[in-house]
């Protein structure tokens, strides 16, 4: 199910109960109403890729962990001396102001084998309601920052809370990025016991799986070690980004 297509699909409807005449107000008020109930879904929901191709799994037997959010400067740094000890690869979709503020920690991740995507200069909350073109100039703010801090050249991009729309995939497919989702949201920013939120990534994760966490939670941090041991007791790989998904991080 794509915008375009729903799109079409409404205005068919449409023309075809102007044709019937029947109860015609009526009736096209539904479709328009079942139209705007699916399209909202399909801004907020990355897995059914509605306006734009993301690639919310892996093909590879492994899953992929992503931490969006920051550098955060207290959480960040613990992840990353977790992620150390278990010998792990994450990615770390980061936003551009806190890497021109934590540029070190940047550095850290980068330092660490660890790849960085885009998560935005601002990561404002009203970012589904800007242009294609103010759309871009935050991405590219965003990529500006951290090529200044590292040399990198982030091609993987990762919209605010998962939104897209017309002008999201417009800027996006304009840039040439990869946009990556997931398939397990571990609600980590909502859950407030280390059980429950392991438990429930535990119960979602399956081969090819990509993980969304943040690494600006206290509890994120608090579960990782005890997940890290479920995946080596279980055999679970984790994979690389680069490796799970058989892309280029950078240019």
């Amino acid at each position: 199910m794509k915008f375009k297509a729903v799109s079409i699909a409404l205005v068919v409807l449409i023309i075809l109960t102007l044709i019937i005449d029947i109860q015609i107000f009526i009736v096209i008020s539904i479709w328009i109403i079942l139209y705007l109930i699916i399209v909202s879904v399909g801004v907020f929901n990355v897995q059914w890729q509605f306006f734009m191709p993301i690639i919310c799994t892996s093909e590879q037997d492994a899953i992929i962990l992503t931490f969006d959010d920051g550098p955060h400067p207290v959480f960040t740094p613990q992840i990353l001396a977790i992620l150390k000890e278990f010998n792990i690869k994450a990615t770390f979709f980061v936003i551009g102001r806190l890497a021109k503020q934590y540029p070190d920690i940047l550095q850290s991740i980068i330092n660490q084998g660890h790849v960085i995507g885009n998560h935005t200069y601002q990561h404002s909350h009203r970012f589904g309601f800007y242009s294609t073109y103010a759309v871009k100039d935050d991405i590219l703010a965003c990529n500006a920052a951290v090529r200044g801090i590292t040399g990198r050249q982030m091609q993987l991009f990762r919209p605010p809370v998962g939104v897209t729309n017309p002008n999201i995939a417009k800027a996006v497919t304009h840039l040439n990025l990869k946009t990556i989702g997931w398939d397990v949201r571990s609600l980590d920013t909502r859950i407030t016991s280390q059980e429950r939120l392991f438990k429930r990534i535990k119960s979602k994760i399956t081969n090819g799986s990509i993980v969304l966490l943040h690494d600006r939670q206290k509890i994120t941090v608090e579960i990782l070690p005890k997940l890290l041991t479920y995946f080596n007791e279980n055999g679970i790989k984790v994979a690389n980004i680069e490796e799970g998904l058989t892309l280029n991080a950078y240019a």
